[in-house]
């Protein structure tokens, strides 16, 4: 079963901002909240003046809660994923329920694998020039989100 799944971020008297998910809720590797996602969106919040300016990137993002969380309290975001799995339009839905103005980038080669001397020049390495990955950068200069942003 798909469901659109709010998350609530925000200190103890009041509620900062919240996040959209579509989430498939039989753990479906790419549409399923992890609980260790959300832990990691929460310490994202807890330190939220120190990831406010700074660039990051979530590898193998899926759902892409800690990174929209990073993303809502002043983070330059990347979010990567492997294009070919099934879930990817799902979640590139998460991002646009989220952002005012995404920017998707097709590129030959990105994401995780296995590091050593087949990577780049080995079969894995060959297949991995031909198949599309997929980028997600936000590009406006304008804050968005219902949040002040935080204070220097």
């Amino acid at each position: 079963m798909t469901t659109i799944s709010r998350y609530f971020f925000g200190d103890s008297d009041k509620t900062a901002f919240s996040v959209s998910i579509v989430e498939n809720l039989k753990e479906d590797y790419g549409l399923f909240v992890w609980p260790c996602s959300i832990v990691l969106a929460e310490f994202v919040w807890q330190q939220r003046y120190g990831f406010s300016g700074n660039d990051v990137v979530e590898l193998g993002a899926g759902t892409c809660l800690p990174g929209l969380i990073a993303s809502k309290v002043g983070s330059n975001v990347t979010l990567t994923d492997d294009a070919n799995r099934s879930e990817v339009p799902e979640n590139m839905r998460t991002v646009r329920l989220n952002c005012s103005q995404p920017r998707f980038c097709q590129a030959p080669f990105g994401g995780v694998k296995w590091s050593g001397f087949g990577r780049e020049l080995g079969e894995w390495g060959l297949e991995n020039y031909s198949s599309v990955k997929q980028v997600t950068e936000y590009v406006s200069d304008e804050q968005w989100g219902l949040y002040e942003p935080p204070k220097q």
